[in-house]
């Protein structure tokens, strides 16, 4: 019996230390995780002390500005994306597909990181975007992607018609 408990007590600390380590910076659903906190993939090409932090915690940077017309709030954009969580896993892309067409930007039917994040850019632009959980998908899973995710993604602006 007293061995039993030992046991016992050793699987009890163990899977308690574990939870303690994932709820600190995991990102795979087992809690809210500021980006600041993770390592991202080397192949994402992250470097967070390199992009604007905005006040809603939005990370942003553009790789290559454009020269064509702006996206301002209620204007409609097309665009090529790639979506991937912090660990470089692709969820999703548009590229070799139809592009993705945002209306009414600022306010449309996309998660808020895509509201945010696509203000300013202009045609022919390159944008990276780290969108913390709370401007994601928040504390719900959505298909390949865990709740509490940071998604991380390339955007590319095709058109501002």
């Amino acid at each position: 019996m007293r061995t039993r408990g030992r046991f016992f007590s050793v699987g009890l600390c163990a899977a308690s230390l574990l939870t303690a380590a994932c709820s600190q910076g995991d990102n795979k659903g087992t809690g809210p995780v500021d980006p600041a906190s993770l390592t991202f993939s080397s192949t994402l090409g992250v470097n967070l002390a390199t992009m604007t932090r905005t006040a809603s915690g939005l990370y942003i940077k553009d790789e290559i500005v454009g020269t064509g017309a702006v996206v301002t709030t209620g204007s409609t954009a097309t665009v090529d994306y790639t979506g991937w969580l912090f660990n470089g896993e692709q969820f999703d892309t548009s590229v070799g597909k139809t592009p993705f067409t945002v209306r009414n930007v600022g306010n449309a039917n996309v998660i808020a990181g895509w509201n945010e994040g696509l203000v300013g850019m202009r045609v022919g632009g390159r944008r990276q975007l780290v969108i913390p959980y709370a401007l994601g998908y928040g504390a719900q899973a959505n298909g390949p992607i865990p709740p509490y995710a940071t998604l991380i993604f390339r955007i590319d602006l095709r058109s501002v018609p």
